[in-house]
C-alpha cells in the first residue's frame, strides 16, 4: 500500500495493511507481526514522518465508538475509540448534552489517537493530551505476547498521552469534557508585540499573527462568554462564517497557494500581505459565536507544510524578533535593522548561518502564535516544569520545500540551543537525536516505559529512533513461534 500525507511531503508505504474490527483482531495482528514493525495510520494530517510504517499499517476506522460517562462527583467524561475523528466526537458531544472538549486543534479531521499522540493543541489551554484520563492500549508483555492494558495513572498514562505511536495501539481513551460555550472575538491591529500582549491578558483564548512584509501584528482577542448571558449566534456571526469560509479559507488561501507555487509570481506576495490583508481584517469587529465556529478553520482545503516551534513564554519577545529577522533576510534584506538585537541574543554566528537561505525564500503566509500551558506528559512539547509556552507556527504553500526546510532548520537549531525551543512532533521536526535529548529530560523514562510493553521495538520506526534515541541494539528478538501441531 502506498499513500501520502496531507502535505504530500511524506510517502506512507507498508507491505501489509490491516483494518481490524475488534480488539481481538488487533491482538491477532500483533501476535502475527511481533518481530516486525507496526504503525497505526491516523488521518495522515501531519507533516512529520512519525506515521511512516515499515512492515504493517493498522487502520482503526472501526474503532470509533463514543460513550458519555457520568462519574458523579468527578463530572462527565467521554470514552472514545482511537479511530474516531475529532469532528465526529465534537458533533456527538454537542448533540448529547451540549458538551465539548476543553481544547482541540483547528482541523477536526484528525483521529483522536493521532491528535493526542502528537499533542495537538489550541490556544489558551494545555494540549489535548493533558486531558486524557485513561487509555486502553494493545501492546506486548515481556514474554512478547500481545495483550490489552488499561492505564489510568502513573508514567504509563503520561507516556501514552503523547507517545508518537511508540506506546502501542491506542484502542480507546477517556477524555475530559465540559459544557459548550460561546466566544467573543474582537480583531485588532498592533504595531508592536508588547501592547498586543497587554490587550490579550483578559482574553485567554487569543491567538495572534505576525504579518510578513508589513511586519504588523494582528490579534484575534478571544474570551469565553458566560453561558448565563450568552445568546445564540446572530446574523452578523452567520454572515462572518460565510465570509471566512468563502473569502478567507477558499479565495485568499487559494490565491496564496497559486502565487507561492507559481515561478515568477512569488514577488507579488509582499503586496498581498501589505495591501490586501489589512482590508480583509478590519479592526474593531466584534463577533459572538459558537466556540467551535471560531476555534476551527478549513486550512485543510489547500495543501501546505508547517513547522511549529514551542518556546517558554518568557522568551517570546526574543523568539519573535528572531523569526522576523530571519524572514527579512530570506526575503532579500541584507542588513535588517534588528540585526544588532538578534546578534546580542543569539550570537554573531547567526549572520553567517542564515546565508544558506538569504535572498532565496519569500515567505508566503502569516506567522501564527498561540499560548499553550504545561502538559502532564513525559515528552509532549509543553511537558516539564515550565507552566506557559507559546507555539510559533510557520506555514508555506510553496511546492519547492527546500528553502523552507532550510529556514526551519535554522530557526529550530538556533532557538533550541538558546531558548530551549521544541519542534512540534507532528510537523516538520528539523532536529536530531542529541539536540532532542537536551530538550526532554524525561526521554530515558519514556524509552524505558516503551521497552516494558514493546521489548522488540515493534512500534518504533526510523523517525522515533532519530528523534527519541531508540537504539536498535537494545531491541530484544522474540523467540521463535512454536510449530503448529495438527491435533486431528
Amino acid at each position: 500500500m502506498r499513500l501520502t500525507n496531507f502535505g504530500r511531503n511524506v510517502d506512507i508505504r507498508a507491505r501489509t495493511t490491516y483494518v481490524p474490527k475488534t480488539e481481538g483482531d488487533v491482538l491477532a495482528c500483533l501476535e502475527q507481526h511481533r518481530d516486525g514493525e507496526i504503525r497505526v495510520l491516523g488521518s495522515l494530517h501531519s507533516w512529520s514522518e512519525a506515521a511512516r510504517p515499515g512492515d504493517v499499517a493498522l487502520d482503526l476506522r472501526h474503532f470509533s465508538r463514543i460513550e458519555l460517562v457520568d462519574t458523579g462527583t468527578a463530572g462527565v467524561s467521554v470514552e472514545v475509540g482511537g479511530g474516531c475523528t475529532v469532528d465526529r466526537l465534537l458533533d456527538y458531544l454537542r448533540q448529547h448534552g451540549r458538551y465539548t472538549l476543553p481544547v482541540y486543534g483547528i482541523v477536526g479531521a484528525q483521529t483522536v489517537a493521532g491528535a493526542i499522540s502528537t499533542s495537538t493543541h489550541g490556544s489558551g489551554r494545555s494540549s489535548m493530551s493533558h486531558y486524557v484520563m485513561a487509555a486502553s492500549v494493545a501492546a506486548f508483555d515481556q514474554n512478547f505476547e500481545a495483550k490489552t492494558y488499561r492505564w489510568e495513572h502513573g508514567d504509563q498514562l503520561a507516556a501514552v498521552r503523547c507517545g508518537l505511536g511508540c506506546v502501542g495501539v491506542i484502542l480507546s481513551v477517556r477524555l475530559k469534557v465540559e459544557r459548550d460555550f460561546q466566544i467573543e472575538e474582537r480583531g485588532q491591529w498592533f504595531d508592536a508585540l508588547e501592547p498586543l500582549l497587554d490587550a490579550a491578558r483578559d482574553h485567554p483564548r487569543t491567538q495572534f499573527y505576525l504579518m510578513p512584509w508589513s511586519w504588523q501584528w494582528y490579534a484575534q482577542l478571544r474570551r469565553p462568554i458566560d453561558p448565563a448571558v450568552a445568546r445564540r449566534a446572530g446574523l452578523v456571526a452567520r454572515v462572518l462564517r460565510l465570509f471566512r469560509l468563502v473569502v478567507i479559507d477558499v479565495v485568499l488561501h487559494g490565491a496564496i497557494r497559486y502565487l507561492a507555487s507559481t515561478p515568477g509570481r512569488q514577488q507579488r506576495l509582499p503586496w498581498l500581505f501589505a495591501q490586501v490583508m489589512p482590508r480583509l481584517a478590519p479592526p474593531g469587529v466584534r463577533i459572538v459565536d459558537e466556540s467551535r465556529r471560531l476555534l476551527t478553520l478549513r486550512h485543510d482545503l489547500w495543501v501546505h507544510v508547517e513547522c511549529e516551534l514551542f518556546i517558554p513564554a518568557d522568551q517570546l519577545l526574543v523568539a519573535a524578533a528572531l523569526v522576523e529577522w530571519a524572514l527579512r533576510c530570506c526575503g532579500g534584506e541584507e542588513t535588517p535593522s534588528s540585526t544588532g538585537t538578534v546578534v546580542d541574543h543569539f550570537g554573531a554566528s547567526v549572520v553567517s548561518e542564515i546565508d544558506d537561505v538569504r535572498g532565496a525564500y519569500v515567505h508566503d503566509y502569516i506567522v501564527t502564535f498561540r499560548r499553550v500551558f504545561r502538559d502532564d506528559t513525559l515528552i509532549s512539547m509543553t511537558s516539564g516544569d515550565t507552566e506557559e509556552w507559546y507555539a510559533i507556527s510557520l506555514v508555506t504553500y510553496q511546492r519547492d520545500l527546500t528553502p523552507f526546510l532550510r529556514l526551519s532548520r535554522f530557526l529550530a537549531k538556533t532557538m533550541a540551543r538558546t531558548l530551549g525551543a521544541r519542534p512540534h512532533w507532528g510537523k516538520i521536526c528539523p532536529l536530531h537525536t542529541a539536540e532532542t535529548a537536551a530538550l526532554y529530560p524525561r526521554l530515558p523514562e519514556f524509552r524505558q516505559m516503551c521497552a516494558s510493553i514493546d521489548p522488540a521495538q515493534v512500534f518504533v520506526n526510523d523517525f522515533a529512533r532519530l528523534m527519541l534515541g531508540f537504539d536498535r541494539a537494545e531491541r530484544k528478538a522474540p523467540p521463535p513461534r512454536a510449530p503448529h501441531v495438527n491435533q486431528s
